[in-house]
């Protein structure tokens, strides 16, 4: 399918299905977090390596389609990890150990991709 269609959809990858529920649930915990909490987090410069934005200039825009994001540097983990929210108190392991079996899977899927 990648060299067909440029793209595939990878199923049975290995990623604990019990691991990704509390990659979720984790998340969700984090999002419902008080504001002022998450507000330590915000930030509008995308050079930051751990930043809490959203889809929409919160100084200039009306909410068309909100959508709020925390994007994490994971590689090194430990370069990074202490540096990510404590709170939800799960967050560090649940997320550090879902960032390592992500970037396997992506060791072995580069891999997969480049044999003839």
């Amino acid at each position: 399918a990648c060299r067909t269609h440029g793209f595939f959809q990878v199923v049975n990858h290995g990623i604990d299905a019990a691991l990704i529920a509390s990659v979720m649930e984790v998340g969700r915990e984090f999002f419902r977090l008080p504001a002022e909490e998450k507000a330590k987090l915000y930030s509008d410069d995308p050079a930051k390596k751990i930043r809490l934005s959203t889809s929409f200039n919160v100084r200039k825009e009306t909410v068309h389609n909100w959508r709020d994001y925390l994007r994490l540097h994971c590689y090194p983990l430990h370069q990074f990890v202490p540096d990510w929210p404590s709170n939800p108190p799960s967050f560090k392991e649940i997320i550090g150990t879902y960032c390592t079996e992500v970037r396997e899977l992506g060791f072995r899927l580069y891999e997969s991709t480049l044999k003839p």
